[in-house]
């Protein structure tokens, strides 16, 4: 797997031979976070596509669950703001929330890293490199 930012959005990408997955999520660290936003893009079309809001979309469901999941393991509370994916990844069913919790972890792990300071669920912050 591989991560990098783009703009606001915190990105995995991940190749297993033939198969490819992208998956971005713009993050928030702290309060409420309304439904959010899912956007599409494809190889052959580089715009954002906003798909409509509707919470039984499985990928989005499935990122939210991922998110939450890692935020109680990891003592964190990262909140999804917008989630961005590729229309021609191939479907693997759970790939996206392996994706969001490995990009939750790097995501806590590169604000350790740097000494910042990480939220937790309830709402205290911690300095992990202290």
């Amino acid at each position: 797997m591989q991560f990098t930012r783009i703009g606001d959005l915190d990105v995995v990408t991940r190749v297993s031979g033939p198969h490819h997955h992208f998956l971005g999520v713009a993050l928030s660290s702290g309060g409420e976070a309304p439904t959010p936003v899912l956007e599409r893009v494809a190889f052959e079309n580089s715009e954002v596509t906003i798909e409509p809001s509707d919470d039984r979309i499985d990928l989005r469901r499935e990122v939210l669950e991922a998110v939450s999941e890692a935020n109680r393991r990891l003592g964190t509370n990262f909140r999804v703001m917008r989630i961005r994916y590729c229309g021609d990844d191939a479907s693997v069913p759970g790939i996206y929330g392996r994706l969001a919790r490995s990009l939750v972890e790097h995501v806590a792990r590169e604000q350790d890293e740097s000494g910042a300071k990480t939220p937790r669920s309830d709402g205290s912050l911690i300095e992990i490199n202290s």
